[in-house]
Formats: C-alpha cells, sequence, structure tokens
C-alpha cells in the first residue's frame, strides 16, 4: 500500500462535517475564537457558514461549518465532548451542534 492510498482510506474514514450554532461574547474576535476551534477535538477547519447576528447587546449568534477527524467511539459522543471543550473557550457561551454527517474530500479522490 502506498502513502498517497493510506492517506486517502485514514481521511475517508473518519472526515465530518458538522453545522454548528454558536454563540459568544459580542466583545470578542471572532476571528480569533475560530482559530482556538481549530485546537478542539479533532476540529480541522471552521467556516462561518451564516454571518453572525446579534442577539442583545452582549451576545452574538453565528453559524459554523465544522470539520473535525472522529476521535471518540461514536459520533454523538465526539460532539458531546467537542461541545464541551468550545465553551471552555474565552468568550464562548454556546456551541451546538444541529447536524453531522461524514465528510468526502475531494482532495484525495
Amino acid at each position: 500500500m502506498d502513502l498517497k492510498s493510506l492517506i486517502k482510506e485514514v481521511i475517508d474514514e473518519g472526515l465530518y462535517e458538522a453545522t454548528v450554532i454558536m454563540r459568544l461574547d459580542r466583545s470578542e474576535n471572532l476571528t480569533i475564537v475560530t482559530d482556538k476551534l481549530r485546537g478542539v477535538c479533532g476540529i480541522t477547519i471552521v467556516d462561518v457558514a451564516i454571518p453572525s447576528k446579534p442577539v442583545s447587546d452582549a451576545v452574538e449568534r453565528v453559524t459554523l461549518k465544522v470539520r473535525f477527524f472522529l476521535i471518540e467511539n461514536s459520533v454523538k459522543a465526539h460532539l458531546t465532548k467537542m461541545s464541551t471543550e468550545a465553551r471552555k473557550i474565552k468568550g464562548v457561551y454556546s456551541f451546538m451542534p444541529i447536524r453531522a454527517e461524514k465528510y468526502y474530500s475531494r482532495i484525495y479522490k
């Protein structure tokens, strides 16, 4: 088995994408928060799907597309841990995955 096929196998088996609704403190920089999310539970890519909207004077809501490698036994367990760890980031009030599915990368086809 060559290196390219080994990488393809790993990516095909464990890469997922989730839609997440995140509420955060408006005083925090969204770019910095999304950068910090990349260090949480196998998250590799964070894209803003729907721009942030103010919920109150202090809180904004943003919808994200998050790609991650599954490192827990199940998707549900992984999303629970990811949510818990994301809320530890300064300014993040909630991190609610609403949908997750297997992601097939176009790069490694």
